[in-house]
């Protein structure tokens, strides 16, 4: 009988989750997989999707190739992530990718007592590159504070009525984009740099087209008098991050540029506050 209490009392406050990999084939019908990112989806209907495309590592064995696995790793994730927000019951074994050759590994169960260390436990067993770099740069990328909400909290405490005007919806195609925030004079998404100066940019780029898709196709009518684009939080870096920020962000800028769209770039989640409330005077 102790012998049981003393099992009860350990497995107390464990959470049962499922835990899978997200590979693709990079060459199609090589039979070739690669791990682009995992996945924890717990009973309650909590999940957490990640990249694994992280660290220098991966950097350096793929080099030029790393910016389309990265960029089909963002769709795929996204897809994914999506049908978890609209139905997060639904059985994750069934689900399939749109990209061809991009599919789910082995789903497994687990118990752990939160989503991170269950989604530490998802790379150590299913993605050596993300395993073998050992710093947790991936899991560092998924708790880092996220400026949106950082922003949404002060303005909260600031202005609560302005409240409304985060994550304004769009439904176009049968997909649904988010806006960050779209208030009288600017519209605008927001993204924190992370550990992956690559996978970030490449999320901005998308967040770009989300915002060009978002004042093309809105029925609001809007049509921003001062601007519409980006906001980014770029953290401190060393010399070899930044000059590496700034050469892969050219592209980015660019991109911004053409599409008529602005990206502005901030410290801390003060500064973007200010430019929401700004917008508001």
């Amino acid at each position: 009988m102790q012998q049981n209490r003393s099992s009860n009392a350990v497995s107390s406050g464990l959470i049962s989750a499922k835990y899978f990999p997200i590979r693709v084939e990079p060459i199609r019908h090589s039979g070739e997989w690669l791990t682009i990112g995992v996945g924890v989806i717990s009973e309650d209907g909590k999940s957490k999707i990640i990249s694994t495309l992280t660290g220098d590592l991966v950097q350096s064995l793929y080099r030029d190739r790393l910016a389309p696995l990265v960029d089909i790793a963002n769709i795929a994730l996204d897809e994914l992530r999506e049908q978890l927000d609209e139905a997060p019951y639904f059985q994750i074994e069934e689900f399939e990718f749109s990209l061809s050759g991009v599919e789910l590994g082995e789903v497994r169960q687990i118990r752990e007592k939160s989503i991170e260390a269950m989604l530490n436990i998802a790379i150590i067993s299913t993605s050596s590159l993300a395993r073998i770099t050992d710093d947790n740069e991936t899991l560092h990328e998924a708790r880092q504070p996220k400026l949106k909400e950082s922003v949404i909290e002060i303005i909260k405490g600031a202005r609560p009525s302005l409240a409304k005007n985060f994550n304004r919806p769009l439904k176009h195609n049968k997909t649904t984009i988010t806006i960050g925030y779209v208030g009288n004079k600017i519209a605008t998404n927001f993204y924190d740099i992370g550990v992956n100066i690559p996978y970030s940019l490449s999320a901005c780029d998308r967040m770009l087209m989300d915002m060009q898709a978002f004042l093309h196709y809105s029925t609001l009518g809007f049509k921003p008098a001062e601007w519409s684009g980006l906001i980014i939080q770029k953290p401190d870096m060393t010399i070899r991050e930044n000059n590496s920020f700034d050469r892969l962000a050219d592209r980015l800028f660019m991109h911004a540029d053409a599409l008529g769209l602005r990206i502005e770039t901030v410290k801390e989640p003060q500064e973007a506050a200010g430019i929401i409330l700004d917008d508001a005077k």
